[in-house]
Parts: structure tokens; sequence; C-alpha cells
């Protein structure tokens, strides 16, 4: 996983993020649709998976 990267939570999440920093355990994600309320977070690696189509 890297910086940039397009990710969901959970193997069965509907929701698209974009990684926006990595530490070592932990990255910092953010929605990749602008709505009101949406805002960067951390997750655990462990809980984010690669977007696929």
């Amino acid at each position: 996983m890297q910086v940039g990267d397009l990710v969901r939570l959970g193997i069965g999440g509907i929701q698209q993020f974009r990684v926006v920093e990595i530490e070592d355990t932990g990255a910092m994600v953010e929605p990749t649709l602008k709505a009101p309320g949406a805002y960067p977070f951390r997750m655990r690696l462990v809980d984010l998976h690669a977007w696929t189509d």
C-alpha cells in the first residue's frame, strides 16, 4: 500500500477512500467523494483493502 492508493474498509466495503499518509501500523485515509462532513481519518492497515472494480 502506498500514498495515493484507492482502498476500501474491509473486504466488502462499498465506499472508496484514498491513502494520504502511512505510518507503521496505520494510515490516514480520506473519502474520494466530496460530501458535507467528510474528513480524513486514521485506520489500521490490516483493515484496508485495495479498491478493485
